[in-house]
């Protein structure tokens, strides 16, 4: 459950979400909140577009992130700032802690 990816590709992929940003919308729309007791508790993946790019990841249709370097996904905000400090450069690594069926799997991201 490891990956290891190149910065530069992942700057490259997401520039050209950037420039097609009815792609990049459909990123985001594949990650649906997970409500519990009345707040989201999770990001449930179902892919509405850029399936390849969750298949690389190891993310799989129904998988829910519950967390991301322990910072819980309790809002869309926090996710945008994970990918702020990768564009700037302050974050190299990830550790995804997800719930795929009764399982809880860390997906671990380093990036080169």
């Amino acid at each position: 459950s490891r990956w290891v990816f190149s910065r530069q590709a992942l700057l490259d992929y997401y520039q050209d979400l950037r420039d097609e940003p009815e792609r990049l919308v459909k990123v985001f729309d594949s990650l649906k909140p997970v409500y519990e007791n009345g707040r989201i508790g999770g990001y449930r993946l179902g892919v509405e577009g850029e399936r390849e790019f969750f298949e690389a990841s190891g993310l799989k249709e129904g998988d829910i992130v519950r967390s991301v370097n322990n910072l819980e996904m309790r809002n869309r905000v926090r996710a945008e700032f994970l990918i702020s400090q990768f564009i700037v450069g302050n974050a190299n690594g990830f550790v995804f802690d997800v719930e795929r069926g009764a399982e809880r799997v860390n997906l671990t991201y380093e990036v080169r």
